[in-house]
């Protein structure tokens, strides 16, 4: 602005020159300099508009001097929404940060599983979480579950953990460490509630729920079982089965209690 309103001043300069030259030219004398002759509003006019221009950019310049651009929280810019020159009115968006002191995963999680996990109090904290890249178990981060969102996924009705990961970009770290970038696909393992004095037996091996068939000198036996915990491929059971004995595992047509057995040959 200031650059515009110095050629404005100097385009009415040079046509009160010539208006000058031409009135001399002319034999009247020396005019005087506020006539309209020789553009003496004009003038005006253009030096204090020279003269607001060069005020209004020491008042921008001050004004940037003041200018700092901070967030209230340790951070690093993920995108920026303007450019060098562009003029920054309130309400418009600068830039896109995220918070890098930590970083939040969410898991989803099923109802069964959900039970196992220690859920974070006022006091204490939940279950210690492992993260890593898909693949890549050698690249890890150490978090906790620090709360359950309200709302379940929409998409397969699961509940949904937040895990806390404390310094995701590695900042506070001695040494070269990749990232934890924000919407990366990650794999996590979480640490549940410890079992104690139980059995693990093959699924296969549980039937009907809650019963289990044992060998039982030559003879088929049937029992209840409490099972404490069921997962893909095994199952933990908490009582109903005492040390030493011998759990069926063939599958049987029209098993009944005292069916004649005999051992498998050992191979």
């Amino acid at each position: 602005m200031v650059a515009k309103r110095k050629v404005e001043l100097a385009s009415v300069e040079s046509k009160a020159e010539v208006a000058r030259r031409e009135w001399k030219r002319l034999g009247r004398g020396e005019p005087p300099a506020s006539s309209l002759v020789l553009y003496g509003p004009q003038l005006k006019e253009a030096r204090a508009n020279l003269a607001g221009a060069e005020a209004d950019r020491k008042s921008a310049q001050l004004n940037l001097d003041r200018t700092r651009v901070s967030a209230p929280f340790a951070c690093v810019v993920i995108s920026e929404e303007i450019d060098p020159g562009q003029y920054l009115r309130a309400g418009n968006p600068a830039a896109t940060v995220v918070a890098s002191d930590s970083a939040e995963v969410v898991v989803p999680v099923s109802l069964a599983d959900f039970d196992w996990l220690i859920k974070p109090g006022k006091d204490s904290r939940g279950s210690a979480v492992r993260v890593s890249l898909p693949g890549r178990s050698d690249k890890w981060w150490q978090g906790e579950v620090v709360r359950t969102l309200a709302d379940v996924d929409p998409r397969d009705r699961m509940l949904r953990l937040v895990a806390r990961v404390d310094d995701p970009f590695g900042r506070g770290r001695i040494g070269s460490r990749i990232p934890l970038s924000m919407g990366q696909f990650v794999e996590v393992a979480l640490d549940g509630k410890e079992l104690t004095g139980v059995v693990v037996i093959p699924l296969s091996a549980l039937h009907d729920g809650d019963l289990v068939w044992f060998y039982k000198e030559g003879e088929l036996a049937i029992r209840k079982v409490e099972v404490a915990r069921r997962e893909k491929d095994e199952v933990f059971i908490s009582s109903g089965i005492a040390a030493g004995e011998r759990v069926v595992l063939t599958n049987i047509t029209g098993a009944a209690p005292g069916m004649k057995l005999r051992l498998a040959e050992a191979r």
